[in-house]
């Protein structure tokens, strides 16, 4: 029994000619030199022509105790207990004590105008208009064209939220590295100048406060001080016409004595 062996047969009908392509492509030597070339021209017109933007950040963290310490001097000096009698101090501490000013209560305030839409609106009326060419006087969608640009100029963010979620960066990008520094250090320096006036202004009101409340007092122990000596002179009148009627004229002193709370106190001392 014989078998029959077939051999495949190799169709080299789509393989590719070298020397072929080599000639359709000297063929289109032209083609290629002048894609080459504008492809040249474009890539260095545009290293030419296009500014680069340039990154700067300003990171600011929580301020130290003693960086307040000067908002504590002023927030603590002021007791409205200081110059009150005692009876009226307990009552008067319990409303109006002030307390000392935490890192976080100072960094918290800080934190609420760097974030605020009134500082990011006013840096734009004061630094990008001018740096745009342009005045405040816009109509409203080319100011939000323009709203939407600066959003991407300056942006303040939380490069790590879960690890250190008090440390921000104010992030600006513009053609001048200079001028974007010079941007990235003015608004933090606003808001920080925003927070402390604020800090002085919370400072001011809660020192009109305890004023006001230790006026009050003051008010109330001259007018019961004044019924009380009022009570007095009447007492001492009362005495003086008891006296003249039964002709008294120097003071009795009884060599006993009572209690300084007694009604009879008075008579027995002979103060009247």
């Amino acid at each position: 029994m014989s078998q029959k062996i077939s051999v495949p047969q190799y169709d080299g009908g789509d393989e590719i000619d070298l020397i072929e392509l080599l000639e359709n492509l000297w063929e289109q030597k032209w083609l290629i030199a002048a894609v080459t070339t504008i492809g040249a021209i474009a890539a260095l017109l545009y290293a030419f022509l296009v500014r680069p933007v340039y990154q700067t950040a300003a990171s600011v963290m929580p301020p130290r105790a003693s960086d307040i310490a000067g908002y504590n001097i002023g927030h603590l000096s002021l007791s409205a207990t200081s110059f009150l009698p005692s009876a009226t101090e307990a009552s008067i501490a319990d409303t109006v004590a002030p307390q000392a000013y935490s890192t976080e209560d100072v960094y918290g305030v800080f934190k609420r105008n760097l974030l605020s839409a009134s500082l990011r609106n006013d840096f734009f009326e004061s630094f990008y208009l001018p740096y745009r060419g342009l005045s405040s006087g816009l109509e409203k969608a080319a100011r939000d064209r323009l709203l939407a640009d600066f959003a991407k100029v300056l942006v303040v963010r939380q490069p790590n939220a879960r690890e250190r979620p008090d440390y921000y960066v104010a992030q600006v990008e513009l053609n001048d590295p200079e001028l974007a520094a010079e941007w990235a250090n003015a608004y933090v320096q606003k808001a920080s100048s925003r927070a402390e006036q604020e800090m002085l202004e919370n400072i001011q009101s809660d020192l009109r406060t305890r004023s006001r409340v230790a006026e009050r007092q003051v008010m109330t122990l001259r007018a019961t001080a004044r019924q009380q000596r009022e009570d007095r002179i009447a007492r001492l009148s009362e005495a003086l016409r008891v006296a003249s009627a039964l002709g008294i004229e120097t003071p009795q002193v009884t060599a006993g004595r009572v209690n300084a709370d007694s009604v009879l106190a008075a008579f027995v001392e002979g103060d009247l």
